[in-house]
């Protein structure tokens, strides 16, 4: 699993806070969209209003993605602030030696 925050770490910390908004954002727009397009203004979209279904499947999904990938996103900034911490602290050792 360490790979993969890793390979996380390369991209800016911006363009993945965004990514990760931008998939609970969709997401919760697509499955309240999906209870939308069942009434009767809506269910004439052309594809949406066919398919609400699968706009509610794809909205779940993209929620629980983007709270999954920004949970692991919260983990890993702790676990940067907890290092940074102890490095401080062994600064502080280190001075305290000499």
């Amino acid at each position: 699993m360490w790979q993969f925050q890793w390979m996380l770490s390369l991209i800016p910390e911006s363009l993945l806070l965004w990514t990760y908004y931008a998939l609970i954002a969709v997401g919760a727009t697509a499955y309240l969209g999906s209870k939308l397009f069942k009434r009767f203004p809506f269910k004439y979209i052309p594809f949406l209003g066919q398919y609400p279904l699968l706009a509610e499947l794809l909205g779940i999904s993209s929620l629980c993605l983007g709270l999954f990938l920004y949970g692991g996103y919260a983990v890993e900034m702790s676990w940067r602030d907890k290092v940074a911490e102890v490095e401080a602290k062994v600064e502080i050792a280190k001075k305290e030696s000499e």
